[in-house]
């Protein structure tokens, strides 16, 4: 039965459980910032495009 210890650890996990997805997790989405999203996988691998030609211009997207 739910009694004595248990039931503080029951009850304890389940308030963390419902700040943490309630409070915790909304508040670090605010405050962390992302890098900026790459215009196209080659150019943080290669450091360029190998035909220039088929790269969108970053001009259209800024």
């Amino acid at each position: 039965p739910a009694e004595g210890t248990y039931l503080l650890i029951a009850r304890v996990a389940t308030t963390y459980y419902f700040v943490h997805f309630l409070v915790i997790l909304p508040v670090l989405g605010y405050k962390e910032k992302t890098l900026p999203v790459p215009l196209n996988i080659t150019e943080p691998v290669l450091g360029g495009s190998p035909n220039p030609d088929m790269v969108k211009k970053k001009e259209l997207y800024d």
